[in-house]
This record gives C-alpha cells, structure tokens and sequence, in this order.
C-alpha cells in the first residue's frame, strides 16, 4: 500500500468548545489509484489534504507513506519526504511571479540535494502538460489554466509518488477544467498516484474511487472506474 490513513483527526478549539475539523478518517491510496473527496465549503477537505502532505500536524490518528508514518519522522526528515515523495498542489495560483514559468518548475529541484539537469527537466514536463512553448513566460502573463498547469509540472518535478491538489479546478472554466482532469488521468496511469479535493461534481468522473466528506467524517465510497 503506497498512503494509509487511519482514524485521522484534527480537532481545535471553537468557543472554547472542542471542534472537529477532520474526524476519524480512514483512506488508502495505491500506485496509479485516482481519488477524488468532494464536499462543500468548509467540510474539512484542505485540513485533511494539509495533514495527509504533512503540512498539518494530527491531533490524533497516523499518516502512513510507503511504510513509514510520517510524524513520527524528524522534522528535516519529513520535510524531505515532502519534497522528494509528495507533489502538492494548494488551492488557487500559487506561482512566483518574479519567476519565469521553468523557474517555478524547477525550484523545488534545488530544496533537497539531488543530481541532474533541473532545466532540461522541467521543460520535459512542461511539454508534458501541453505548454513548453511558454517556458520563458512570467505567470502575470499566462491564463489560469496555463498556470495551473505549471503548478502541476512543478508538484511532478522530483517524481513524486503521490500528487496531491486542492481544489485545482475551481477558478477554471469547463473546457479548462475537463483538459487538467484528463491530465491527471494521464498523469496516474503513468504511475503517480492522485488524491484530489474538490466541490465539483462533474470532475469526479475522471478518477476512479470518489468519497464524500461532510462535517469532517468521509463517507461514501463509489467506484468510478
């Protein structure tokens, strides 16, 4: 099994009243799996996406990645995890605009030490996603699909072996939206597993497992292909 969670919580305090945000939740990934949680607004998708990519730590509960849970790492140990093993995608465009669009690609190349050509590299995968033509463009001056498309080539840099993306839908329109959600299908019969968070409807189609997530608690598994 390549992602296991179990009984995941992340609890804070509302009103000095305990508060659930991610309540018990129990999720397995494996390689090529594509995994769509649809929920509304505020139905604790992003807590459980921030804690499953590490960023967030549980209250309770464990994240297991290729055998190892991943908070009982040290912190220099999970950061690598993260940057070598998990491709994120946040929600909304999180480029740097001072940055050329295979500058953005390839910068988290350089936060491990690693050998290769970061370059020749991430213009491979900007060709990949349809747009090596833009290599040289600033992000000021790319649609927001194209942008997005740069975020998910950047996430995809250090071959990762999970991709996982926030909402990374929700700003596109629909025929933008059905070219990334086939990218992903692309992207996970290549190899690379996806977990993705989303409010839409028509998109969970392209993966195959979909679950519902309401009031912090994931229900509903559905198979979808």
């Amino acid at each position: 099994m390549l992602l296991e969670i179990k009984e995941l919580t992340k609890e804070y305090k509302r009103n000095g009243a305990p508060f659930s945000a991610v309540k018990d939740v129990r999720l397995s990934l494996d390689t090529r799996d594509f995994v769509s949680v649809i929920g509304r607004s505020g139905s604790g998708k992003t807590t459980l996406l921030s804690m499953t990519a590490g960023l967030l730590k549980p209250t309770g509960g464990s994240v297991t990645l290729e055998g190892r849970n991943i908070f009982d790492l040290k912190d220099e140990e999970l950061s690598f995890v993260r940057n070598a093993r998990v491709g994120y995608i946040p929600q909304g465009m999180s480029l740097l605009p001072n940055l050329t669009a295979l500058d953005n690609v390839r910068l988290p190349f350089y936060l491990s030490k690693r050998e290769g050509d970061a370059a020749a590299k991430a213009l491979s995968l900007l060709d990949q996603v349809g747009i090596s033509h833009l290599a040289l463009i600033y992000p000021k001056q790319l649609s927001g699909g194209e942008q997005r498309r740069v975020s998910i080539a950047r996430a995809l840099i250090n071959d990762p072996a999970i991709l996982i993306a926030d909402e990374p839908t929700g700003d596109l329109d629909a025929d933008t939206t059905a070219e990334i959600m086939k990218l992903f299908g692309r992207i996970a019969q290549n190899g690379t597993a996806i977990l993705l968070v989303t409010h839409e409807p028509d998109t969970i189609s392209y993966g195959n497992r979909v679950y519902v997530m309401n009031a912090g608690t994931l229900t509903g598994k559905t198979e979808t292909g």
